[in-house]
């Protein structure tokens, strides 16, 4: 951990960056003057784009007028070379000129060094000068081995890097995964706060579960992303304040819901942006009984289910926080219901039928209340049944038609956000 401006970088929630980046100096002090009335921690300015950078006159009344108008929050100074996807060309010796006048300004909390650029030298002038180094890295193009990724932020610290950063894209979702699992073994062996992005649409769970994964900080838009999935401030503000009343509350998130509504992969999408423990309560009971729900319905019927059902929901209740992913019958009994509020709160997640029905168009055959003929009539007639009980016994109410699984999972957050404000 380290401390700037009285903020503790590398404990707690994660602090939110929002980026500055334009061409002139009235256009900078302008939307400097936007970033500091938004809820963000530290204010990033992106040199790379300033027409006058090389002017290093008019580079340091730039850096004094910004420095005095964002005030208590850190200022973090940023040059992105072409190397590393920015705007800017320069050689070893005009990055490290660069550096230079930034940090003879004074007007510097934090200084961005990308780290395959950044000569020693100047990483031993910003330690006399007290500056506080953010040493960089990025991959456009794809996210190299954990292993990989490893070695980097282990040299970062090496070097002297007050934080190590680094940001790859990610193109599937095991991308996402592997830079998670970096971040976490990163918890283990490194003394210095990371900042690890995973960027692109599958990268999203990065910027708000930094909380779970040490890391330290986080880029939002004020109003233009800077880089690509990045998210508006007043989101991942909200966003990151539910993730951590999630982790430190005692109680349960329970998601129920009929069949196909999206309870097992939001269940599992909300552990991974949380870090807390997904319990699925149809494998816990499979594991139990020793063979697969359909066999339990096969030969002990439904009621034997329902009643291994409530078996579960008592261990459950004892547990201390935690997601629940609820079978599709289990708010039915009306002793669950009173295990699952008295140990956490509701979330239905609603579907219409057409949606379920191609939900579970591959699933008919391991769903033992659809079998049958006409099973598409049977969802209905069973939806229509259980509708009413949902309804009255879900605290939240969260529909899933047309939405990704991200988006669901970020407004099940930001209604336990919400209702702790409220509390």
């Amino acid at each position: 951990m380290i401390t700037v401006k009285g903020v503790d970088i590398g404990y707690g929630i994660p602090k939110v960056i929002v980026p500055v980046m334009e061409q002139t100096k009235e256009n900078i002090m302008d939307k400097v003057a936007g970033a500091i009335l938004t809820p963000c921690d530290a204010i990033e300015l992106r040199l790379d784009s300033f027409e006058e950078l090389f002017d290093s006159k008019k580079l340091k009344e730039l850096l004094k007028d910004v420095y005095a108008a964002v005030c208590d929050k850190i200022l973090l100074v940023t040059i992105r070379t072409s190397f590393e996807g920015g705007l800017v060309e320069v050689t070893s010796e005009s990055y490290a000129q660069l550096l230079d006048t930034i940090m003879e300004s004074g007007c510097v909390d934090l200084l961005d060094m990308e780290e395959a650029l950044v000569c020693d030298e100047s990483i031993e002038k910003a330690k006399k000068l007290g500056i506080a180094t953010v040493m960089s890295c990025h991959h456009f193009e794809g996210t190299p081995s954990e292993e990989e990724m490893q070695e980097t932020l282990a040299r970062m610290e090496q070097r002297g890097a007050s934080i190590a950063k680094m940001a790859v894209m990610a193109n599937e979702y095991k991308d996402l995964l592997t830079l998670l699992r970096t971040a976490r073994t990163a918890q283990r062996t490194m003394s210095v706060p990371r900042i690890l992005i995973s960027m692109g649409q599958y990268g999203m769970a990065s910027r708000i579960a930094g909380e779970a994964y040490g890391i330290a900080m986080t880029f939002a838009s004020d109003k233009c992303a800077s880089a690509p999935g990045q998210l508006n401030v007043y989101e991942v503000q909200s966003i990151l304040k539910g993730i951590h009343t999630i982790r430190q509350s005692d109680r349960l998130v329970y998601l129920t819901g009929f069949m196909g509504s999206g309870k097992s992969s939001v269940g599992r999408n909300l552990g991974l942006m949380t870090g807390q423990m997904v319990y699925e309560m149809d494998d816990m009971i499979e594991e139990a009984a020793g063979c697969t729900i359909s066999e339990i319905f096969a030969k002990q019927g439904e009621e034997e289910f329902r009643r291994r059902e409530t078996d579960v929901l008592k261990y459950l209740s004892t547990q201390k926080g935690g997601i629940v992913s609820c079978g599709g019958g289990a708010v039915t009994r009306s002793e669950n219901v009173s295990l699952m509020k008295k140990s956490g709160d509701i979330f239905y997640l609603t579907a219409n039928a057409d949606t379920i029905m191609k939900r579970l168009a591959h699933q008919i055959d391991k769903r033992p209340l659809l079998q049958g003929e006409d099973p598409e009539s049977r969802v209905r007639d069973l939806m229509a049944q259980r509708q009413e009980v949902y309804t009255k016994t879900s605290n939240f109410m969260i529909s899933t038609d047309g939405k990704t699984l991200d988006q669901v999972t970020l407004e099940t957050i930001l209604m336990v956000e919400k209702a702790s404000e409220v509390e």
